[in-house]
Parts: structure tokens; C-alpha cells; sequence
């Protein structure tokens, strides 16, 4: 058998190749054909891209001028000619064709097409291009073009002749070019081509094969073959020989570029191959002296072979005329000499051909051959010389040939440049970059040589003034940018010069001097010869020294010795000097004038910048000196600071003639310096608190007199300053204040107190004097005298700080006088204020503020006197409500504003601070008795406010809408009566008592008006439903009924009252909706604490019935009110009422829920208690569902989206409560059943409910699924006619009943049942087609029909059944004519056939293996002969398939 296998196997391989071959053999035929279509259209396109460059260049002739002329007769129609196909346009251009192309008939030039003159200027209108057809012949070109037809001519004008070209070749007949066709459309029928196939993914495949891989494959494979060749050949043959066969590859390549060198189409090829033949011998040179298997030469002969390379390789480099082929040859020759002994020789090589390549740029500016030559021999030599060095020190002589050498190379580099060739060159970067570069790895080169002698500053900086003179040198020959270019590399050296000043023990300050004197030396030779660039990059140098040496200063400030800071001071002072003197020279000079120098004017400013920058870094190095160091000399030290500010004051005084910044910042610098010497004050005994007494005053004289001055920007600074100080003096008298005694506490009150009452008079008092106001409250400097009177503010806010600690951080304080003294404080402002009176502005409203800030602290230290915090805290409450009444009955709207945002503060903060005093100090009854006289409080100074109609500032904006806002000082009523019922919640009489005062409030309300009233009682409501809430949750096991009831029945009362006081004057209408909720949720919570001890089933079916309740009553409300207006009056009251139903029978589920999880063995009345739950809900649900939607206006949101899906829900918490109550052997014959009543019975059902009978879809869905996993589960061989085994088997049968149901049923369209929005998409379910259909129920159908024949029977017989299986679904797609049917049940077949092969010929008996093979071949002739009778179906259902597709 397995021969027979092999030899099948065999045979069908064999036909699958040949005909593969055939294939592919076509395939390459259709390719070959379509790249010769290619070819001819490329050629085509070409040619007419050239006519069209030529139709171009004639499309603008000279006009003519018209004259009297006959009519024009219009030419013979253009003879159109078929287009050849594609072959035949390739083959006529062709210059050797077998067949001549006949000449056809003469036709007029294209540019001349005539057209037929209009009896009236007509202006051209756009026509669509039309679709390219074949033209006549395209005539040669003439020199001459008529008048375009845009521009009208006279109806008499002739139309010029054309001139007679010479003859030509008639060319073959192309398309008409587009400006031909748009001059003279033509009404040409186009013929209709016949549209090409498409390529298949077969031609796609074999294209991407011939196109890429043949020539990858190829490539890969010659390759390979000639490194093999290689190889083998390398074997064999000696190293000399290796030698020659390179060689011999070289010259042909070199042979071979001299063949190619006249052909047109090599012009880059032959180049490329001299360099590859030169790389080639030079590689083989190399090999011979160095490499491996190919080394066979040794010295001396080795540097002889090895330099007639490299000579072979320059002389290719001298003869090329391209600049990358020199520059390669170049790097070739320094890369082979690299492989020679590291000596003066080889370095001398290098060189040489360093600079032959160099020299090599004389002929042309080849900039990247001279950058490259620099670079690459800067690599040799570093190469070089890390190699000698490694193996020993190198000799003198060794060391000085090498700097010759290198000199030699830098020196070849750089006399390059100085020619007249770059005179008329611009700054060029890359010119630039090499020449700078040279310097550099010049540079570089001959630093490794050093020996690290100080006297290295020697020819350093003679190079600096040699550069320097050839620099001048290039000026005078015109090169300008090389000019510049050596300038600034002899700034480089000068800047090297400097920096090697430390061999002779210079320190960085005094080489970072040097430097920076040096830069602004080169920076101002260069402002006076007007030399813009290299001025620029000396002041960046200047810059960057300055701050190098600013830098280097302030990072080791703490390291210098007290003598180093002392000249280093000295030093950074003297760098300021000079540079200001330098800015102002620069200045005079004129350079700088010009708007289009921006970079150096940036330049210019920022070291002016750094010239102040350096004053301060001297002052740091001062403050230093005076701070930093033990005993240091304070006198001297301080008379030198005010001598160097005296000094920068004198510098100020020589720029007097230049006013700006630069002036200014000199007087804010000596400023600075005087800062510095008066906190030296300190080290002469003075406290902190006294230095800044001074300070303020020095600061304040000094703008008194820079203001007579008119130095405003420094006037205004020093304000400033004072201000600053003022705040340090605060500081320095508050910030230690936990850590003073009393005695220093009293002193610092007076410290602040003094200078702030003397501050207020003074601002007071120069206010009304002229001749003050005029220097010190100029309208731009308003700002400024702010901030004094912000100063002086905060003097008295520090004071009233340091009282709070004598107060209450100090042991055993004088608390009467302590608080007599706050009092008096206070008193003593309120006076202010009263003598201020009349004065605009906010600084007397400040007193009265500050008066309230001190009052409030005297009121507060009555605690250190015995009074509790509860009572002080109210009585300080208390004061603020009445003195903002006071200010509101005086007007006094700024303060009082800020008082009653304070009385709002306080509000909110009493209840958390009353909550924190302990009980055994105070009563729990007695602090809620306080919060309920403040709440009582609050509630009348709302009231009177209101009455008074002072300005409104508690209402917070909670929408656009001014009827929406939130009256804060009316809701912290609420609130404080709710701090006051969380102290006594857990008692009944409280809830009563405050149920009792709440409803009082709500009944004053309806007659007095108080705004925010009603929403603090809402959430006092709300607040203590959460504190009986919390008391009572979690439930205990004790069952006591009627004592919850009475605990929680007063909100219930409270929410009642809530109801029938909630009118809203603004929207006339009621808002009864947060008390609706408050209701039902009390309600519910009180049902579940009152019943849920003894079962939990009760509260469950007691929710059930508020839900019936709220429903009902809802119901009756919009039968009542039956109007929209009325509705709305009332509050909508309906609305809210279903949402509570909606609540109520959700909570009802999840507690049926909870019971099914916790209590499922939980009785009542001898039943369980989950089946009346249950049963209630889906009564419930069912009567909610079958009610009828109001028909009238307003139609609510749960009305519209929960109402309509009620159905839904009931059926499913129905089919939930049968799968949870039903075994689940029956529960597949259940939804099968299911299915069929909704099916069946549904479309019985009213309009709103009919769409249900789409539901059976799922239930089919879930019998197949159930039906299953029973007959995988719990169903094995020999089961048969169990209850399990037959109500799964009528289930698999009731399938096929549904499914033939299905079949016959009419769709469900969408107009005779009601979908809600959420369920609109399961509307297509009803309207599914019978194509869908067949697969979506037939399929499942017979699955679990297999699944249970698997499980019920014995394999032995399963071929068989299987077999019947698949011959009921062939026979039922010969009955529905579904070609998917049909495939399904051949793959049957085939998996039956298979298994009547791998299997029952193995395992069956004999007589069951000849009883399942009889059968299974009489089905096998059944379905022959099935499909023979009835094949006609399948044909005619494809017939039909492709037609309906066509018509789509």
C-alpha cells in the first residue's frame, strides 16, 4: 500500500511540475512581450518630450500685421489614421526596418492648424481636454507661428501661408499634441479600447522574481565563484606570483581605462577605474611588504617597492583633473605608509607626499583636497608618533627633524592661501575651516614635542605678533578674509601666550587678566581700523575671559587665604576700571553705529554687562573677606570698600556726559559696594535688626538725592532697596521669634510698632505737602510708594505676630498687659483711620484691617486668662459679625468686605475647632448650644443685611444664570446647626429637636427673607441623615422595630415639611426634589434597619412595594396635573418619583441578588424566600412594562430610555430566575422553548412589546450552548432513553423545529414594532434574510447534533450516524440550494471517509466493519446519485448569484 502511495505520489508530482513549467514558460513570454511594449512607449515618450520642448520655444512669435485678403478657405479635414498597437510604434523606430513606412498625405504644420474664422470676436472658452485620439502627421517645425486664436483678427485678414519646409522622413502617426488640441478641438469619436486584465498575484510574483532576485541571485553566485577561484588559486601558487597576478589585475584595469577613456558613455567609469587600478597596486605593494601570505620583499628593497606604489598613486593623483580622485589617491599613499617602520624616514615620506598633495591645490581651489591632506597627515603623524613613543623616547635629533617636518607641512598648508587667486574670494567657512584647522594640528603637533620648559612663552608669543604681522601681510594684499583669519588665530596664540604664564607660577586671576587685557587690547585695535568680524570675535574673547576670571573667583571663594581675597578683590575691581574705560573708549570710536551690526552691538552690551559683573564679584570677594574669615581687619577692610565705591561713584561721575545704562549701572554698583560696608557694621558690634535700620535709611537718602538728580532708573532702584530693607528689618525682628525671650519680644513690638506709626504719619503728612509729593509720588512711581505703604503694613502684621507669641509661646506672660497692649494697638489704628478719613485710596482701609487683626488677637489671648476655646472662639465670631454690621451700616464697603469674608472663615472654621476640644473640658450638650447660638447669629445677620441691602458678596456663581447663586453666609447656618447635631446625634430627643428647629426655620423662611437659608437646612438635612446613618449601620442581630422607626422617623417629618416649603420666588415654582430623594432614601434605610435583623427577604418585598407606591403615586400626580406648566410649578414631582421607583427595584434586585449569594436556604412561610422575592420582582417588572407611556408634554428621560427597555429586563431576570431555579438537564429544552413562544406568540403581542419575538434568537443560541455542554458533561455511550439523554434530544430536535420556523416566518420590519434608541441596532435580527439565516441556525443545529451522536453512541456505529448527519445536510443543501451547505457536508464526507480508513478498519469487527462499510458505501451511492439528479440546483442558485452580483 505504501508503494502504491509512493507510486500515486510520484505520478502527481510529476504532472504538477510539467505543468508548472508550462507556466512558467508563458509567464516568461508575456514578460518578454510586455518589456518590449515598455521599451517602444519609453522611446515614444521621450520623442514627444523633445517635439513638446520645441513646440515651446516657438509658442510666443512676432504678431502680424494684418491686410485685405480674400476669405480664408478651410483646409481639407486631417486624414485620422488607427494607432498601430504598441509593437509596431517600437519597430518604426527602428532605424533598419525591413518594411519602408509609406509617407502619408501632407498634411498642414501642427502650429498652424487652421480653424474656421468666426463672423464675430468670440472670447475662447475652456473646454475639457478631450480623450487622446490619433492625429495627422506632425509636419517639421517652422520659425514662424500664426496669431493665437485667443486674440480675434479681422474677417478679411488672410491666413498667412506657411513656409514650405524641407523635405523629410514622414514620420509615423502620433496623438495630437494638447496645444494643438485645445487650439482646434475636433468632434472625433474616440474608440473604445479594450481594457487590459489585470495582473494576477502570479504575474506579480514573477515579475518581483525576474526583476530583483534574478539579478541578486546572479550576482551572489558570480561572486562566490570568483572567491572561490580566488581561494583556490591563493593555495597554490607562491606569494611573488600573488604578487603579479594583482599586478596584472591592476594594469588590466589600467588598460581598460584607457580603452574606455574616449567612449562618450564612460566618462565617469574610466576614472573610477585608473583609481581602482592604482588601489589595487598599491594594496599589492603593501601585501608584498607587510601582509601575510602575500609579504615576499624585505629591506631595503621593501621601502622601494612600497614608495613606487605611492609614487604610482600620486602620479595618478597629479593626472587626474577631478578633486576626489587626487584626494583619495592622497589618503591611499599616506594608508600604505603607515605599514612601514615607524622612523624619520617614513615621517619624511609622509610628508613629502603631504605636500605634493597640497601642491597639487595650486593649480585650482580644490578646498576639500587641501582639508583633507591637513587631516589625513595629522592622523599619519599621530599614528606615527604614539608608535615611537611607545617603544622608546625619542632622540633629539629625532624630535627636532620631526618639527621640521611638521613646520614644513603647516608652512606648505598655509602659503597656499597667500596668492591673488583668493584676493576676490569671500569669507568662505570651508577655506576658513582648513586653514584654521592647519594652525590647529599644527599646533597640536608641535605641542607633543614640548618639553614642558616655562620658557615655551617665548615663541609663543613671538608666533602671536609673526602671525600677527603676516596677517597685516594679507590685508595689504587684499585677501581680506584670510586677514581675518590669521588675526584671530593670533589672538589664539596671544591667548596660548597667556595661559602659559602659569609655568611661571602666574594665578588664574592673573593669566584670566592678562587674557582679558589682551583681547580688549586686539578689540580696540580692530574698532579703530574698522574690522567688524575680528572686533567681534575679540570682544567674545574679552567676554569669555571675564567671565572665566569672574567664574574662577566666585567658585573659589571660599578657598582663597584672607591675603588672596584682598588682591584678587583688588584685581576684579581694577578689570572693571579698565573695561569701562574700554567701553567708553569703543564707544567714541564710531564702529557700532551701524543698525546692521547687531551681533557686535550684542557683544558691546554684554561687556558692559560684565563690567558690572565684575564690581559685584569684587564686592563678593569683599563680603567675603569681612564674613568668611576669622578676625579679619574690619576698619581697613571697610574703608577700603568705601573707597572702591567712591571710585565707581567716580566713574559714574566721568560717564556723566553719557547718560543710560551704563552710567546707572556704576551707581548701582557703588551702591552695592556701600551694601557691603554697612553689614560690615555688624562685625563693629551693631545687631542685625540695626544694620538694617541703616540700610533702610542710607537707601532712602541716596534716592533722595539721585532723585534731585534726576537719576530716575537708579532713584527708583534705591526705592526699591529701601523697600527690601524695610522686609529684612521684618525679618530680622520676626524670624527668631520662637526663640526670643519675652523682654526681646517686647523689644522687637516696639522696634516695629515705632517705625510703622511713624511711617504712617509720614506717608499721611507728605501726601498733602506739594513740594514732597512732587519728588516721591511721581505718576510713575506710583508702584513704589505701594510698596512703602505695603511695608508699613506689614511692620504692624509683624508686630501683631510677635504679640500672638509673647501671647501664647511665652511661660507665665503678662497677659493683661499683653492684651491691653494689643487692645491699645488696635485703638490706636482705628484712631489713624478716623484722622485718615476723607483720604482716597486703600491705605486707610489697611488700618481698620490691621485695628480688626490686633482686636482679634487681644480677643483671642482671654483663653490665656481662663476663658475656654469654644466660648473665645465664639465670641470672636460674635465680634466680627458685629463689627462687619457696623461697617455696613457705616458703608464702609472695602473693609467690610474683607470682614465678611472673615465672618465666613470663621464660620467654617469654628465647627472643626469646637469639635476639637475635648469633652471633659466642655459639655458635648453645652459646645452644641455655642454652634446653635452662632448658627442663630448667622441667620440675623443675614437677615439684616439683606434688609440693609448691603452689597452681596457671599453668592457664588454656580451658573450664567443670576438666579443660581449660592449664598455662602445663610448655607453656613445650616452647617453650624449640623456641627451642633453631630455632638448629640446619638440621642432621639436630639433628631426631634433638630427635625423640630428645621422646620421652624423653613416656616420663618416662607416669611422672612434670608438668603441661603433653605440650603443650609437642605444640608443640615442631608448632613444628619448621614450621622443617624452611620449610628445605625451596620445592622446587629437584635430585632427592635418600632426603636429604630422612632430614632429615624423625625427626618422622615423634616423631608415632609421640606416638601411643602420649597417654594422658589426666582423661578416660581417649587423645588421638592432633593427632599423627594432624602425621603425615599431615608425610607429604604429605615425599612432594611427596622426588618432586616429578622429576614432579609422582608425589606426586599417591602421595597418592592414603595416602588408599586412611588409608581402609583407618580401615576396619580400626572393624571392630576395634567398641564406642563402645572407640572413644572409643582416641581415635576412625578419625575423624581420614578426615579425613586427606578432606584427602589434596582436596590430590590440586588438585594434578591445578595439573598440568592448569602441566604439561599432562607424560608418564609415554609417556602424559600429567593422564589418571592423573585416572584415579586417579575410581577413588578411585567405590570411597570405593560404600562403605557404618557402620550403628553414633558416626556422624561427615564420615561424615554428605562421605561421602554422594561420589557427586556423582565425577560431577562426571568430567564435568570429559571436558569437559577431549573436542573440543568432541563434547562436546554426550556430555552428552546422559550424560543419558540417568543417566536410563535410574539408576533401576537402589542405594538410597544412585539419586537420581543426577536429575542428567541438568543434562547435558540442558548439551547445549542446548553444543549451541548449537557451531552459533553453529563451524557456517555449507553445512556440512551434517560431523562437527560431525551430532553437533550428533543432539544437538539426542537432546533431543527425552530429553525424551520424561522425559514417560513415573514421578517420583522421595522415600522410594526417600537424600538427604543438603546435597542435600535437588534432591530436588524427581525429582518434577517434567508442567505443569513440558513448558516446562523442550521450550523449550530447540526453541530449539536454531532456533539450528542459523539457522546450517545458507540464508535463502533459513529461512521455510520456521522455519515446520516452529513447526508441530512447535503440533502438540505440540495433543498435550500447553499453551496456553503454543500462544501460543509464533502468535508463531512471526506472526515468521514477518513475515519472510516484510520479507524473503524482498525477497531471494528468483522461483521461491524462490513456492516459500517455497507452502509457507508450505499450513503456514499446515495449522495452520487443525490448529486447527480439534482446538480442542476447548484448551477442554477450560482446562475442567479452572479447575476444578482452584476446588477449590484
Amino acid at each position: 500500500m505504501e508503494t502504491t502511495l509512493l507510486m500515486l505520489a510520484a505520478i502527481v508530482g510529476g504532472l504538477l511540475y510539467q505543468a508548472f513549467t508550462k507556466h512558467v514558460r508563458e509567464l516568461s513570454q508575456r514578460l518578454q512581450k510586455r518589456e518590449d511594449e515598455h521599451l517602444a512607449l519609453s522611446l515614444t515618450v521621450e520623442r514627444l518630450r523633445q517635439e513638446l520642448h520645441q513646440l515651446k520655444a516657438t509658442t510666443h512669435p512676432e504678431p502680424l500685421q494684418p491686410a485685405e485678403a480674400p476669405a480664408p478657405v478651410a483646409p481639407p479635414p486631417p486624414v485620422v489614421a488607427a494607432p498601430p498597437p504598441a509593437l509596431e510604434w517600437y519597430r518604426s523606430e527602428v532605424p533598419a526596418s525591413s518594411q519602408p513606412v509609406a509617407p502619408p498625405a501632407p498634411a498642414p504644420p501642427v502650429l498652424e492648424t487652421p480653424t474656421i474664422a468666426p463672423t464675430a470676436p468670440v472670447a475662447p472658452a475652456p473646454t475639457p481636454e478631450p480623450a487622446p485620439v490619433p492625429a495627422p502627421p506632425i509636419a517639421p517645425l517652422t520659425t514662424e507661428a500664426p496669431t493665437p486664436p485667443s486674440s480675434p483678427a479681422p474677417a478679411e485678414a488672410p491666413t498667412p501661408a506657411a513656409p514650405k519646409a524641407a523635405p523629410a522622413p514622414a514620420p509615423r502617426p502620433l496623438p495630437a499634441p494638447a496645444i494643438a488640441q485645445r487650439q482646434a478641438p475636433r468632434h472625433i469619436p474616440a474608440p473604445v479600447p479594450a481594457a487590459p486584465a489585470g495582473p494576477t498575484w502570479w504575474d506579480r510574483v514573477e515579475q518581483l522574481f525576474l526583476d530583483n532576485w534574478t539579478g541578486i541571485l546572479g550576482a551572489v553566485v558570480l561572486v562566490t565563484g570568483i572567491g572561490f577561484l580566488g581561494v583556490y588559486t591563493a593555495l597554490r601558487v607562491s606569494a611573488p606570483v600573488r604578487f603579479g597576478m594583482i599586478t596584472a589585475f591592476a594594469a588590466a584595469l589600467l588598460g581598460l581605462h584607457y580603452y574606455l577613456k574616449p567612449k562618450p558613455f564612460a566618462a565617469q567609469l574610466h576614472v573610477w577605474l585608473q583609481s581602482s587600478a592604482a588601489a589595487v597596486f598599491l594594496f599589492a605593494c603593501v601585501g608584498a611588504v607587510r601582509v601575510p601570505g602575500l609579504q615576499w620583499v624585505e629591506a631595503p628593497f621593501s621601502y622601494l617597492l612600497l614608495l613606487a606604489g605611492v609614487a604610482a598613486n600620486l602620479w595618478l593623483a597629479w593626472d587626474a583633473s577631478r578633486e576626489a580622485v587626487a584626494t583619495l589617491h592622497g589618503v591611499l599613499s599616506l594608508v600604505a605608509l603607515a605599514v612601514l617602520p615607524h622612523d624619520l624616514l617614513t615621517l619624511a615620506a609622509a610628508a613629502g607626499v603631504t605636500a605634493f598633495s597640497i601642491a597639487i591645490t595650486y593649480r585650482q581651489r580644490w578646498k576639500y583636497q587641501l582639508l583633507l591632506s591637513i587631516v589625513s597627515f595629522f592622523v599619519f603623524h599621530q599614528y606615527w608618533h604614539y608608535s615611537l613613543v611607545a617603544l622608546a623616547p625619542p632622540a633629539n635629533f629625532v624630535r627636532l627633524g620631526a618639527m621640521a617636518l611638521v613646520l614644513l607641512v603647516g608652512v606648505a598648508a598655509a602659503v597656499v592661501q597667500y596668492r591673488k587667486v583668493y584676493a576676490s574670494v569671500r569669507f568662505d567657512a570651508l577655506l576658513f575651516a582648513a586653514h584654521l584647522l592647519n594652525w590647529t594640528c599644527l599646533g597640536i603637533n608641535l605641542y607633543q614635542y614640548s618639553t614642558g620648559s616655562p620658557w615655551k612663552t617665548i615663541p609663543l608669543g613671538l608666533g602671536a605678533l609673526l602671525t600677527f604681522w603676516v596677517a597685516r601681510q594679507a590685508r595689504q594684499l587684499g585677501i581680506r578674509w584670510l586677514f581675518r583669519t590669521d588675526s584671530i588665530i593670533s589672538l589664539m596664540l596671544g591667548l596660548f601666550t597667556a595661559f602659559s604664564l602659569q609655568g611661571w607660577h602666574a594665578t588664574g586671576t592673573l593669566v584670566l587678566l592678562f587674557m582679558l587685557l589682551e583681547t580688549l587690547l586686539v578689540a580696540f585695535i580692530m574698532a579703530r581700523e574698522r574690522e567688524t568680524v575680528v572686533f567681534q570675535v575679540a570682544s567674545a574673547g574679552a567676554l569669555l575671559a571675564g567671565v572665566g576670571l569672574l567664574v574662577l573667583n566666585i567658585s573659589q571663594i571660599t578657598n582663597y587665604t584672607p591675603t588672596e581675597l584682598h588682591r584678587n578683590a583688588f584685581l576684579l575691581l581694577l578689570a572693571g576700571w579698565l573695561g569701562a574705560g574700554y567701553y567708553r573708549l569703543v564707544e567714541r570710536q564710531g564702529l557700532l553705529g551701524h543698525p546692521d551690526d547687531t551681533s557686535g552691538q550684542e557683544l558691546y552690551r554684554g561687556f558692559g554687562g560684565l563690567v558690572g559683573a565684575l564690581y559685584l564679584g569684587g564686592a563678593a570677594l569683599l563680603m567675603q573677606a569681612l564674613f568668611g574669615v576669622s578676625r579679619p581687619p574690619v576698619a581697613g577692610l571697610l574703608g577700603g570698600t568705601v573707597a572702591a565705591a567712591g571710585a565707581v561713584f567716580g566713574v559714574a561721575w566721568w560717564l556723566r556726559s553719557a547718560k543710560g545704562w551704563f552710567r546707572t549701572m556704576h551707581l548701582l554698583c557703588g551702591q552695592a559696594l556701600l551694601l557691603v560696608a554697612i553689614l560690615g557694621l555688624h562685625k563693629l558690634g551693631l545687631v542685625w535688626p540695626a544694620v538694617a535700620m541703616v540700610l533702610y535709611l542710607e537707601s532712602l537718602l541716596l534716592a533722595g538725592v539721585l532723585g534731585c538728580s534726576n537719576e530716575l532708573p537708579t532713584y527708583r532702584t534705591l526705592l526699591v532697596t529701601a523697600v527690601l530693607s524695610g522686609g529684612w528689618l521684618l525679618l530680622a525682628t520676626t524670624t527668631l521669634a520662637l526663640r526670643l525671650t519675652g523682654p526681646e519680644l517686647h523689644r522687637n513690638i516696639l522696634l516695629l510698632l515705632l517705625p510703622a506709626f511713624g511711617s504712617s504719619v509720614a506717608l499721611h503728612l507728605v501726601s498733602r505737602l506739594p513740594q514732597l509729593a512732587s519728588l516721591l509720588f511721581e505718576p510713575n512711581d506710583r508702584s513704589l510708594l505701594t510698596g512703602l505703604r505695603v511695608i508699613t503694613g506689614v511692620f504692624y502684621l509683624g508686630a501683631a505676630l510677635l504679640f500672638t507669641q509673647a501671647l501664647f509661646d511665652i511661660d507665665m506672660p503678662p497677659v493683661m498687659a499683653l492684651v491691653g497692649g494689643a487692645a491699645a494697638t488696635a485703638g490706636g489704628l482705628f484712631g489713624l483711620a478716623w484722622w485718615m478719613r476723607g483720604s482716597p485710596g486703600w491705605f486707610r482701609p489697611l488700618h481698620l484691617l490691621l485695628g480688626q487683626v490686633l482686636l482679634a488677637i487681644a480677643l483671642l489671648g482671654l483663653h490665656e486668662a481662663g476663658l475656654s476655646w469654644p466660648a473665645t472662639l465664639t465670641l470672636l465670631y460674635l465680634e466680627t459679625l458685629a463689627l462687619t454690621l457696623l461697617l455696613a451700616r457705616c458703608q464702609e464697603w472695602l473693609v467690610y468686605r474683607v470682614l465678611f469674608y472673615s465672618a465666613v472663615v470663621l464660620a467654617a472654621g469654628l465647627m472643626p475647632l469646637v469639635y476639637r476640644t475635648s469633652s471633659g473640658l466642655l459639655p458635648d450638650a453645652l459646645r452644641a448650644l455655642l454652634l446653635t447660638g452662632a448658627a442663630l447669629a448667622t441667620v440675623g445677620a443675614q437677615g439684616l443685611l439683606h434688609r440693609w441691602q448691603a452689597p452681596v458678596l457671599d453668592a457664588v456663581p454656580l451658573s450664567y444664570n443670576p438666579l443660581y447663586r449660592l449664598r455662602v453666609l445663610g448655607t453656613v447656618a445650616g452647617l453650624l446647626l449640623l456641627a451642633a447635631g453631630g455632638l448629640v446625634y446619638e440621642h432621639t430627643w436630639a433628631g426631634w429637636a433638630l427635625a423640630g428647629l428645621g422646620a421652624t426655620l423653613l416656616l420663618l423662611r416662607k416669611h422672612v427673607t434670608v438668603p441661603g437659608l433653605w440650603l443650609g437646612i437642605l444640608l443640615l438635612s442631608i448632613g444628619y441623615h448621614g450621622l443617624q446613618w452611620s449610628h445605625v449601620l451596620p445592622i446587629g442581630t437584635s430585632f427592635r422595630p418600632v426603636a429604630m422607626l422612632v430614632y429615624l422617623l423625625p427626618l422622615l417629618l423634616l423631608s415632609g415639611a421640606g416638601l411643602f416649603c420649597s417654594w422658589w420666588e426666582g423661578q416660581q415654582q417649587h423645588v421638592r426634589w432633593p427632599w423627594l430623594y432624602l425621603l425615599g432614601l431615608h425610607a429604604i434605610l429605615a425599612v432594611w434597619v427596622a426588618f432586616a435583623p429578622r429576614l432579609e427577604a422582608i425589606p426586599v418585598l417591602l421595597w418592592i412595594l414603595l416602588a408599586v407606591v412611588a409608581a402609583t403615586t407618580a401615576r396619580t400626580v400626572r393624571q392630576r396635573l395634567t398641564t406642563a406648566e402645572a407640572l413644572a410649578r409643582h416641581g415635576h414631582p412625578d419625575r423624581f418619583l420614578l426615579h425613586i421607583t427606578y432606584a427602589l427595584l434596582a436596590l430590590a434586585l440586588f438585594g434578591h441578588l445578595d439573598l440568592l449569594a448569602a441566604h439561599p436556604t432562607e424560608l418564609l412561610l415554609g417556602l424559600p424566600a429567593r422564589r418571592f422575592t423573585a416572584a415579586a420582582l417579575v410581577l413588578a417588572l411585567a405590570g411597570f412594562a405593560g404600562q403605557r407611556r404618557p402620550t403628553t408634554e414633558p416626556l422624561y428621560r427615564s420615561t424615554q430610555y428605562l421605561q421602554p427597555i422594561l420589557p427586556e429586563l423582565t425577560l431577562l431576570f426571568s430567564a435568570f430566575t429559571l436558569w437559577w431555579e431549573v436542573a440543568t438537564d432541563w434547562q436546554s429544552v426550556l430555552w428552546i422553548a422559550t424560543a419558540l413562544v417568543l417566536t410563535v406568540g410574539g408576533q401576537y403581542l402589542p405594538y410597544r412589546l412585539r419586537r420581543l419575538q426577536v429575542y428567541g434568537v438568543f434562547f435558540f443560541g442558548a439551547a445549542v450552548v446548553w444543549s451541548s455542554y449537557v451531552a459533553l458533561v453529563y451524557i456517555e455511550p449507553g445512556q440512551l432513553l434517560t431523562a437527560r439523554w431525551l430532553a437533550t434530544a428533543a432539544t437538539v430536535g426542537l432546533l431543527f423545529v425552530y429553525a424551520a420556523v424561522a425559514f417560513n416566518k415573514p421578517p420583522l420590519a421595522p415600522a410594526e414594532a417600537y424600538w427604543p434608541a438603546w435597542l435600535a441596532p437588534l432591530a436588524g435580527l427581525g429582518q434577517l434574510s434567508l442567505p443569513v439565516l440558513v448558516p446562523t441556525l442550521l450550523y449550530p443545529s447540526f453541530v449539536a447534533l454531532m456533539v450528542l451522536l459523539v457522546q450517545s453512541f458507540d464508535h463502533s456505529v459513529l461512521t455510520v450516524l456521522l455519515m446520516l448527519e452529513v447526508m441530512a445536510a447535503f440533502i438540505s443543501s440540495l433543498m435550500l440550494r447553499r453551496q456553503d451547505l454543500r462544501y460543509a457536508s464533502l468535508v463531512g464526507l471526506v472526515a468521514c471517509l477518513a475515519r472510516l480508513g484510520l479507524y473503524d478498519l482498525k477497531q471494528s469487527g468483522t461483521i461491524t466493519r462490513a456492516i459500517v462499510f455497507i452502509l457507508m458505501g450505499l450513503l456514499l451511492l446515495a449522495v452520487n446519485a443525490l448529486y447527480a439528479r439534482f446538480k442542476g440546483r447548484f448551477a442554477t442558485a450560482t446562475t442567479a448569484n452572479e447575476s444578482e452580483e452584476h446588477l449590484e
